[in-house]
């Protein structure tokens, strides 16, 4: 048992990038991955007190336990099984600041935490997972998480302090990318998933397992309509409590009778989608990037 060879799959978000729907799929399929060598830990195992990938490694401040990282990783996998799935996007950090503003540059500390648990997993190899999106859906979709989580704040102050223009996520690919000792960085647009999750989960999952998994039939958030977000903050503003959100998206769903929400005019959603195509074409040519998208984008 102790001279196996153990590996680590870290899937990291980005968040609202589709990265619920994924941990589902990893938790739907958990019985299938054990039999192929594989333990699967998701938000459900890992926002438990005491249980965080910083708690069961010792990292970032937890505290020390007595086995060393490898030793500790080895624990955790029974003999019969050789990889550890980790998912969990607030591992490198939130999209909120603590003044109820977007986090920017996004998760400043996310290569200095992914190298703490490089450095105290080796020698175990480390293959590190990111999704980005196009910046306008992005920020769009960041603003009713703000809403959802119970952060009142206007489209008007919230889309004048951040714009598509802040959301770099090639200033975030190479952070990361520049992690000592990290063995593979596996990059792809959120707009591709899932139907390209075959790249993926072969890669995350390895080759075999790739084709096997089935993720469920429905996304699992819908975003905000524009009757929603106009409900939820009158709600507010006229003294009401409760998930206002949660509220008013239940009374007026997405669909032909309520249009999604969206703050952002066309001209400024084109200008967005070629600056995103830009950054795509720059992460997918970065040496030490595995792009992980057949399709073209």
């Amino acid at each position: 048992m102790a001279g196996r060879t153990v590996s680590v799959a870290l899937h990291v978000g980005a968040h609202k990038t589709a990265t619920t729907h994924l941990q589902k799929t990893l938790i739907q399929n958990r019985p299938l991955l054990a039999e192929a060598g594989l333990r699967v830990l998701t938000p459900d195992n890992l926002r438990k007190p005491g249980r965080s990938i910083n708690d069961r490694f010792g990292i970032n401040g937890a505290p020390e336990i007595e086995a060393s990282g490898i030793r500790r990783l080895r624990s955790m996998l029974p003999d019969d099984r050789e990889r550890l799935v980790l998912s969990e996007e607030n591992f490198i950090g939130t999209i909120r600041s603590p003044e109820d503003r977007l986090t920017l540059p996004l998760y400043p500390k996310a290569a200095q935490r992914i190298a703490a648990l490089v450095d105290k997993l080796a020698p175990a190899p480390v293959d590190v997972f990111l999704a980005v999106r196009e910046p306008s859906s992005f920020l769009t979709s960041c603003y009713g998480q703000f809403l959802l989580g119970g952060h009142m704040v206007s489209p008007a102050a919230f889309f004048l302090d951040h714009g598509p223009g802040d959301v770099d996520w090639v200033d975030l690919v190479r952070r990361i990318r520049a992690v000592p000792g990290l063995r593979m960085l596996g990059v792809w647009p959120y707009e591709s998933y899932p139907r390209n999750g075959l790249h993926l989960f072969r890669a995350m999952l390895r080759w075999r397992m790739g084709r096997l998994v089935t993720p469920p039939a429905e996304r699992s958030h819908r975003g905000l309509s524009e009757d929603a977000v106009r409900a939820a903050l009158e709600w507010h503003d006229t003294g009401q409590e409760g998930d206002l959100a949660h509220k008013a998206r239940t009374a007026f769903p997405t669909g032909p009778d309520h249009a999604r929400f969206d703050p952002f005019p066309e001209d400024m959603r084109v200008a967005s989608g070629h600056r995103y195509h830009n950054q795509l074409r720059e992460i997918r040519d970065m040496e030490g990037v595995t792009y992980l998208s057949y399709l073209s984008d």
